[in-house]
């Protein structure tokens, strides 16, 4: 049985990169990671960058998900206190009277197996519950999220094999409709070197099955609004 179509694309947020220190944002500009494995300072400029998009993060969700209709949306993360941070905020506007009555989940690797399935069913059951948090590492695998089409990482890690089992979350066989991936990136940051080297891995491991694919990029002038 085929699978649907899957469009991968950059969402680009220009609001937070001013939280940034400025020792971080020079480091980041001179490009001084390259392509080397993560180090201790790489991983806390990863994870800094993850925090001071995040705001910017939930307003595209809101602007691009919630008040557009109520498709289901996954949005992927993996450091805890970015996880908190992103479940705060997205709380927040889920309280709020334009939202009134939708609802969300967070599954991560504190959730326990009994409540882990709980929640999971509820997304897949409700048309009210329709936004997914999740650790990309406790929910990337084992885990038949179709009932969603978009899937969101909030940050990027640097195994390009964990975003591609989090993607086939939803973009699997039992899939009837087109899945969308943003990944949100900061420009100027960290997260342009690591979305170039993503890039490049998931190229590297889609040609040696089917052939050439090129990550279609899509770009954002304002944190909520996402532009072809």
């Amino acid at each position: 049985e085929a699978t649907p179509a899957k469009k991968r694309a950059a969402a680009k947020l220009y609001d937070g990169f001013k939280k940034l220190s400025a020792v971080e944002r020079e480091a980041i500009e001179r490009d001084d990671f390259g392509d080397r494995p993560p180090t201790y300072e790489f991983m806390k400029f990863f994870k800094d960058t993850a925090l001071a998009k995040g705001d910017a993060c939930v307003e595209w969700v809101k602007e691009t998900f919630l008040l557009e209709g109520k498709d289901k949306v996954i949005v992927f993360a993996h450091h805890k206190a970015v996880l908190d941070a992103l479940e705060t905020q997205l709380e927040l506007e889920l309280k709020k009277k334009a939202l009134d009555g939708r609802e969300m989940i967070r599954v991560d690797g504190s959730t326990t197996g009994k409540l882990r399935d709980n929640r999971i069913e509820t997304f897949k059951r409700s048309p009210d519950c329709q936004v997914a948090l999740l650790s990309i590492q406790a929910c990337g695998t084992g885990l038949n999220l179709t009932a969603a089409t978009n899937v969101v990482f909030a940050e990027m890690h640097w195994s390009q094999s964990l975003h591609a089992q989090a993607e086939d979350r939803v973009h699997r066989v039992g899939q009837q409709l087109a899945c969308n991936v943003y990944y949100a990136m900061l420009p100027k940051s960290l997260d342009t070197l690591m979305f170039r080297a993503l890039e490049s891995k998931a190229r590297s491991a889609h040609d040696v099955v089917d052939g050439p694919e090129t990550p279609r990029q899509t770009t954002s002038r304002a944190p909520a609004t996402l532009s072809s």
